[in-house]
C-alpha cells in the first residue's frame, strides 16, 4: 500500500509531463494558410515567437503576420536580416511583412534584435 502512496503522484508527473511537452511540439511547427494567390505565416511574439518553424510554398508571395499581446520584451524589435526589415512591434497588435516568391529551399530567418529569440519560414 505504501508503494501505491507514491505510485499515483509519479504517474500524474509523467502524464502532465507528457501532455506539457505534446502541446509544445505542436505549438512548435507549422504550415503557411493559403488565401487566393498568397498565403500567409502567422508568428506570435511574446516571449520569444511561436512557431518556431513553419513551413510555406515555394514561389507563393507570402505575408508574414506578426501578432503582438501585451509584448514588452526582447522579442517585440524585430530583425529579418535577408530583406533587412529591421522594427519595433506595437505592444498590442498586428504588423504584416510582404516576402517575394522564395526558391524551394530557401529559409527566411528571424530575430529579436538580441539574438535570443528566433524563427524560420521554410520553403518547400
Amino acid at each position: 500500500m505504501k508503494n501505491l502512496i507514491y505510485l499515483v503522484p509519479v504517474t500524474l508527473a509523467l502524464i502532465a509531463g507528457f501532455l506539457i511537452v505534446s502541446k509544445n511540439s505542436e505549438s512548435a511547427y507549422a504550415y503557411a494558410k493559403t488565401q487566393g494567390n498568397f498565403q500567409v505565416v502567422e508568428v506570435f511574439a511574446k516571449n520569444g515567437y511561436s512557431p518556431a518553424i513553419t513551413e510555406a510554398k515555394a514561389g507563393v508571395p507570402t505575408i508574414l503576420k506578426i501578432k503582438t499581446n501585451n509584448t514588452l520584451d526582447c522579442s517585440a524589435a524585430l530583425f529579418i536580416p535577408s530583406i533587412k526589415y529591421q522594427k519595433y512591434l506595437p505592444v498590442t497588435g498586428e504588423t504584416e511583412v510582404q516576402l517575394l516568391p522564395q526558391e524551394k529551399g530557401a529559409t527566411v530567418s528571424a530575430s529579436c534584435s538580441m539574438g535570443m529569440f528566433g524563427f524560420e519560414i521554410r520553403f518547400v
